[in-house]
């Protein structure tokens, strides 16, 4: 029996495990080596451990089993507390024969203690009945708790307390401008080589138009339409603003297309394409109508700079009344310098910067005339038909906040690309990369994939089980027994790290992590990280599966010895309950040292962990099972068929 209970319960956590494969790749190498190890264990357990007992056999338990033909007196074994009456000597024999006395005789060690005496009340009507709903009623709470949990992330999370570095970091985000004090900064890049089908997805929620006062798009269209048709209708003059493809020469008659002469260690490379790249700067096109021959995005003009200018003015006007109200100070850019009475960027002249920068005296004596040009290097590349666009907020990168506020630029960039290419500039694309866009996606990727991984392990270990012991309705009793206590674990987990129910002991691990610089009141909480589930759902899963598994081994062995429905369940929990017990204690032992730490993250995975097993160990394995077993005992082996029940002690 011990060797079917090792093998099931094995592949049982091989597969809890295995599920993380379906996870992205940085938890797949966890995932394989967690497997080896059991896979490993199974092989040792059932190949050098018997052949060590037979060689060494009083490694093991010592039971001192009396022969067949050996009949030992009935006397009653004595009560552990006074006066307290017990149904040994009581059975009730369908066959009073020498097997029967001997089936006694071997149980009589499982005929005492605190196990046996629970198991044998949690299976009679009507406690068997009252006490799964009185426990499922008491922690309904923490199971609709935990139906609210979304996936956040904080950088807080991820920092011991107490150290001086971030304290540091706190300091810099107080004390100085964004550009300076801002941790991860995000990119926003102006350009054609992408097209919008391949960067913005289609579910992303359609924001009305930008609309910003003192400013619209509308003048901006207008000006680039009337210098596209200027551009093509005659040759351009010295005060003409226009845009041009980029030639395989630099023409140094005209002012747009001079390369300035900056110093070597600051002027990149530029390797000019021959070939022309398809796209449209200028919203011009040919007399048939069609767009074949338009020219590239070129960002050396005034025009571009207005549309650049419209869409950070877009950005800050539409976040103006949120908690991460954007603003001139947030963004750097070549296009724009300082801000309206009405919070708008000051547009810059392009041919006057231009100018400035590539002035041989502005180089000469001027050293904001080479710093503007060293911009202009490091956020437009060589062939000119990209800029970047530098946002700093000031707040957590990984934080809901940072979260909301990705996705709400994501849909303002959208818009703004789908204006231009409408109002005729163009096939411009704006494009957002930042830290807090990659974990965003990273945390909704694996949020989708996670409840599949927790899925497909639960229908396999359930199958799993049904098969081993030819028993297919037992996993719907799993479900209630296994899966809903799962929930317990993380809706006490938000309760303490969400809502800061048990704040109030001043234990640092049970106390919630506060998010500074975020939210309206500058502050907020991180929540329950991300990574928790990952690391703890599957694995949380596979230990209450094996201690269900230890257990109805049992139940099944007794079973099939000739006890009763009731009391097989009532053995097995008093064979079972001391191991049960001191593995689960040993867990929680172990994980202790997580609670302890003084990263947030290693707390809230240690109490996940501590609270499943604790709850599993005294409350679901001792008190639900048995009485969820007790509930119409057939169903718990249909299909197969137990043999009729020889003694039974329990009305």
């Amino acid at each position: 029996q011990s060797g079917h209970v090792v093998l099931v319960s094995g592949l049982v956590l091989t597969i809890a495990y295995g599920s993380m494969l379906c996870l992205p790749g940085a938890f797949k190498s966890f995932c394989v080596a967690a497997c080896s190890m059991i896979l490993c264990c199974i092989g040792v357990q059932l190949t050098f451990v018997p052949c060590l007992l037979g060689i060494f056999p009083w490694i093991g338990a010592g039971f001192d089993v009396q022969p067949d033909d050996e009949e030992a007196p009935d006397e009653a074994v004595p009560n552990e507390e006074e006066g307290e009456e017990d149904d040994i000597g009581n059975e009730e024999l369908e066959e009073d024969t020498p097997a029967t006395r001997q089936m006694l005789r071997h149980v009589r060690v499982f005929r005492k203690g605190i196990y046996y005496r629970v198991g044998g009340k949690l299976t009679q009507c009507p406690l068997n009945i009252f006490v799964p709903i009185l426990i499922y009623l008491v922690t309904s709470p923490l199971t609709y708790r935990a139906s609210q949990y979304k996936m956040g992330h904080a950088y807080e999370l991820q920092i011991p307390r107490g150290r001086k570095e971030w304290e540091t970091s706190l300091q810099i985000q107080s004390n100085f401008p964004t550009n300076v004090g801002c941790m991860m900064p995000a990119l926003i890049i102006a350009t054609s080589e992408l097209s919008s089908e391949e960067v913005f997805s289609t579910s992303l929620p359609p924001l009305p138009a930008l609309q910003i006062p003192g400013t619209t798009v509308a003048p901006t269209v207008r000006r680039l339409k009337e210098t596209a048709t200027a551009s093509v209708s005659s040759a351009s003059s010295a005060s003409s603003v226009h845009v041009q493809k980029l030639p395989v020469t630099p023409k140094s008659s005209d002012a747009d297309d001079l390369q300035p002469d900056v110093p070597e260690e600051i002027q990149p490379h530029v390797d000019i394409d021959p070939e022309p790249r398809h796209g449209n700067a200028s919203g011009t096109s040919t007399e048939n109508g069609d767009n074949d021959n338009e020219e590239p995005l070129d960002v050396r003009g005034q025009a571009f700079f207005d549309v650049n200018c419209d869409m950070v003015n877009g950005l800050i006007h539409t976040t103006r009344n949120e908690t991460y109200a954007l603003t001139s100070a947030d963004f750097q850019s070549p296009t724009f310098y300082g801000e309206h009475a009405n919070g708008s960027v000051k547009c810059l002249n392009y041919k006057l910067t231009h100018y400035y920068r590539a002035n041989f005296f502005a180089k000469k004596f001027m050293f904001t005339s080479r710093l503007m040009q060293k911009l202009w290097n490091q956020l437009v590349n060589a062939k000119h038909d990209a800029m970047l666009t530098l946002l700093t907020p000031k707040m957590d990168p990984f934080s809901a906040e940072a979260f909301k506020m990705t996705e709400e630029l994501r849909a303002l960039l959208k818009n703004a690309s789908l204006a231009s290419r409408e109002s005729g500039f163009g096939d411009i694309t704006y494009m957002m990369f930042s830290p807090s866009a990659i974990m965003m996606d990273l945390i909704k990727y694996t949020n989708d994939r996670l409840w599949w991984a927790f899925l497909g392990c639960a229908i396999l270990c359930f199958v799993l089980i049904a098969v081993a012991f030819k028993a297919w309705l037992i996993p719907l009793k799993l479900l209630f027994t296994v899966i809903l206590p799962i929930s317990w674990a993380y809706g006490a987990a938000l309760f303490v790290y969400e809502d800061g129910c048990l704040e109030w002991t001043g234990i640092t691990g049970l106390s919630p992590t506060y998010i500074t610089n975020s939210g309206p009141a500058g502050v907020a909480v991180a929540g329950l990280d991300w990574t928790i589930p990952l690391f703890t759902l599957t694995i949380m899963l596979g230990l209450a599966l094996d201690y269900d598994v230890f257990l109805f081994e049992r139940v099944w062995e007794f079973r099939e010895e000739g006890f009763g429905d009731n009391e097989a369940v009532q053995l097995a929990l008093s064979a079972t309950g001391p191991t049960i017990t001191a593995a689960g204690l040993i867990f929680a032992f172990t994980f202790i040292s997580m609670m302890l730490g003084s990263m947030a993250i290693t707390n809230q995975m240690g109490f996940v962990f501590i609270f499943s097993i604790v709850v599993d160990t005294f409350v679901v394995r001792t008190v639900l099972v048995p009485a969820m077993l007790s509930l119409n005992p057939r169903l718990n082996y249909w299909p197969s068929d137990m043999p009729e029940a020889k003694i039974t002690w329990l009305k």
